[in-house]
């Protein structure tokens, strides 16, 4: 929400995504993630030269300003790595790379379709929709997953795959999703999940 200009009605829905933002917005609210939990101030230029190359003006950002637990940032794009991995962005994991979260988003009616994906370095966002309100008849993961995916494809076949930082007081476990408690050897389903220290679970299932 701090990553969003502007005024956003305060409505139960909100928690589902019922507000309009520009894929600028969208993309400085998803770099909190990416970032490790700080807000940062986009910028478009990075200097201006003269036809003879002569620099005339640099600019430089500001300092990224922390806006939520690193352990929540961390938490949450662990979820979103999931997504890639076996959600509805799994079409994206064709990149073959580890360091891939993101998230998929279909509006009312198929009228927009938006994906906003990251790695520890780089962030993007699509969205696909008509300028007037008309149904798309696809889902994100038909319109813009596609899209977003072919330009990774071309901006990190030079980028090594790279971890998220783990920040202090994070740790993993291998879970029984359905139990809620640490998986044993004879679990019929177990993942791994990250949590913050004081809630991992410590009983055996």
């Amino acid at each position: 929400m701090m990553a969003i200009s502007g005024f956003l009605a305060r409505t139960c829905t909100m928690a589902l995504g019922a507000g309009e933002v520009t894929p600028l917005q969208l993309a400085r609210a998803y770099a909190v993630f990416a970032s490790g939990g700080s807000l940062p101030q986009p910028y478009f230029l990075t200097k201006i030269t003269d036809q003879d190359d002569k620099v005339l003006e640099t600019f430089q950002p500001t300092a990224p300003q922390p806006v939520i637990d690193p352990r929540n940032a961390f938490i949450m794009t662990s979820l979103m790595q999931g997504v890639v991995r076996m959600g509805t962005a799994a079409a994206a994991s064709q990149l073959g790379r580890s360091d891939l979260a993101g998230k998929t988003g279909t509006t009312n009616d198929a009228n927009d379709a938006w994906f906003a994906g990251f790695t520890p370095d780089l962030l993007a966002v699509v969205w696909t929709g008509f300028d007037q309100k008309e149904s798309l008849g696809l889902t994100c993961a038909q319109a813009s997953l596609p899209t977003w995916t072919e330009f990774m494809k071309a901006a990190t076949a030079s980028r090594p795959a790279l971890d998220f930082p783990v920040p202090p007081g994070i740790v993993r476990e291998t879970v029984n999703p359905i139990a809620d408690c640490k998986a044993g050897p004879l679990c019929p389903s177990a993942i791994e999940g990250v949590f913050p220290k004081a809630m991992a679970p410590t009983q055996m299932c």
